[in-house]
């Protein structure tokens, strides 16, 4: 929302990050780990009505939280299939949208938001 004030002039913003969010975002550019952020956007469908997506890419800092869930697989190897981050509360991020870590695709399957912070949960795709 933006009001006009005579002292400051047009576009006077009253939406101000927290204080919390500019601690994190301070603790983020310290000790962060680099996460891309892949925003989808649905251009058309497939003649099966599949839809087709265009794909924009920005980095961002964040803080991984411990694996939610592994799976076994038959070699008796671990494999992390959930994910939880931590990452900015002002980052543009929807439910379409993707999160590459560590070279690995993650959807997004919940998002959180907190006075300081913004919470994914992250499913790898297969």
């Amino acid at each position: 929302m933006s009001y006009t004030y005579q002292q400051y002039g047009t576009g006077f913003e009253l939406a101000m990050p927290t204080p919390e969010a500019q601690q994190f975002n301070e603790l983020l550019q310290l000790r962060g780990t680099p996460a891309t952020i892949i925003n989808r956007t649905q251009t058309s469908t497939t003649t099966y009505g599949n839809p087709t997506y265009t794909e924009t890419q920005h980095t961002t800092y964040c803080f991984r939280r411990s694996t939610l869930s592994e799976r076994n697989h038959p070699s008796g190897n671990l494999n992390a299939t959930r994910e939880s981050i931590l990452i900015p509360r002002w980052a543009p991020v929807k439910e379409i949208d993707e999160v590459e870590l560590d070279g690995d695709r993650y959807h997004i399957t919940g998002i959180h938001q907190t006075s300081a912070y913004t919470h994914l949960i992250l499913e790898k795709k297969q």
